[in-house]
């Protein structure tokens, strides 16, 4: 399949096909790049004009868009309804809606519990452990007295 012929003008009432929106490397300008891709049929060849929407880092955790409109909507209610998935933006959302972690600490707390209870031992409280299954201990305990 062959690569569609580029345009540099497109209209805002066109019918478009699809609209994409993805990040791409620039070499010339060596930096990741959101390019706008709006995919429409001209003359009954499929056209594509590509925009650079700045670099990648003004948005951060956007999505790869895909709008389709398939010939029955035109350009401009695909860029608004691209420009409305850009602002919801999902993945930001969740990512600033969760709290700090506390993996690691509980990760600790298991591997301490873990290694509690293949040694036999309870805590209770500062300074003080009491070994459980009392007969395996007391053979050994009162056979060698502690110095």
């Amino acid at each position: 399949m062959t690569q569609p012929a580029m345009t540099d003008k497109v209209l805002p009432h066109e019918k478009a096909w699809v609209l994409r929106e993805f990040e791409e490397y620039d070499y010339r300008l060596k930096s990741m790049r959101r390019v706008q891709d709006i995919y429409l049929v001209r003359d009954g060849e499929m056209r594509v004009s590509r925009a650079d929407l700045g670099p990648a880092i003004a948005f951060p955790g956007a999505p790869e868009i895909r709008v389709v409109g398939l010939g029955e909507s035109c350009v401009q209610e695909l860029v608004e309804q691209a420009q409305g998935m850009r602002a919801e933006n999902r993945a930001s959302e969740i990512l600033a809606n969760r709290g700090p972690s506390d993996l690691i600490e509980r990760y600790k707390a298991y591997k301490n519990e873990a290694w509690e209870l293949m040694h036999n031992r309870s805590v209770f409280g500062p300074g003080f452990k009491k070994e459980r299954n009392l007969f395996a201990h007391k053979r050994r305990k009162y056979a060698r007295p502690e110095v």
